[in-house]
């Protein structure tokens, strides 16, 4: 969803796309704590059924309208899009709000989730998008290429080396998460390592507790020593450029 996103804000010249960085800046400003308790009650309660109904909906409309309305002039088409989404959601929502919310408390979806869309990783993305030749486009739109093509064939070929780095920063935060892992996993057959840790701490002695966080430490070396040529990359390549 990221680089979705970033491709975007990238390659698109929105009026709005001052406003979204700064917006996506702004989520940075408030420490995690702050959406625990949002968090919680979101995935107690997911609204699964609805999400999936109202996606599916959407592209639907979508692909339709560029099938049938390939001619119409641009402003055209993101009207009749904007109003069949909304006839669309006029007929669908009441068929789906009945339906019960999916609990996603006690399984590691709730743990990955939260993680898959963010500001920091929005905002790094795009300034590297931006740092790509245009020329590549330029020759990919002369080939024919698609817009879906131009994004898994060039952009994301080249964004290999960022894309490490969110990834390294994804496995920290999430292999790291203690407060958030232990309200949204209540059953201690789902702990995580760090939360098994901090019961660890109150029940044993000292040099076994040191012991342990010696070996937790072990997997996130092993990851950094595995992508630390690729992160490199991601720091030089752009000063480069």
């Amino acid at each position: 969803m990221n680089p979705l996103a970033a491709y975007a804000l990238s390659r698109y010249r929105l009026p709005s796309t001052y406003k979204i960085l700064l917006f996506c800046m702004a989520t940075m400003a408030f420490p995690g704590e702050v959406s625990m308790i949002p968090g919680f009650l979101l995935l107690r309660n997911f609204p699964l059924w609805p999400l999936a109904g109202g996606i599916t909906a959407f592209a639907l409309t979508l692909w339709i309208l560029s099938r049938a309305c390939e001619h119409w002039p641009e402003t055209l088409r993101m009207t009749a899009a904007l109003a069949a989404g909304i006839i669309a959601g006029v007929w669908l929502v009441p068929a789906i709000i009945g339906r019960p919310h999916v609990s996603l408390l006690n399984t590691f979806a709730a743990l990955v989730l939260p993680g898959m869309a963010n500001g920091f990783s929005i905002f790094l993305l795009k300034g590297f998008f931006d740092s790509l030749p245009r020329e590549l486009y330029e020759s990919a739109d002369i080939d024919g290429a698609g817009e879906w093509t131009k994004f898994w064939v060039i952009t994301m070929s080249l964004s290999k080396p960022i894309l490490a780095v969110i990834a390294l920063n994804a496995f920290t935060g999430a292999y790291s998460a203690f407060m958030m892992a232990l309200i949204i996993i209540p059953d201690p057959q789902m702990w995580t390592l760090m939360v098994w840790l901090y019961q660890l701490q109150t029940q044993s002695h000292q040099g076994v507790m040191y012991a342990s966080l010696v070996i937790a430490a072990l997997p996130m070396l092993v990851v950094f020593v595995l992508a630390q040529r690729v992160i490199i990359r991601a720091v030089i390549v752009p000063v480069e450029k």
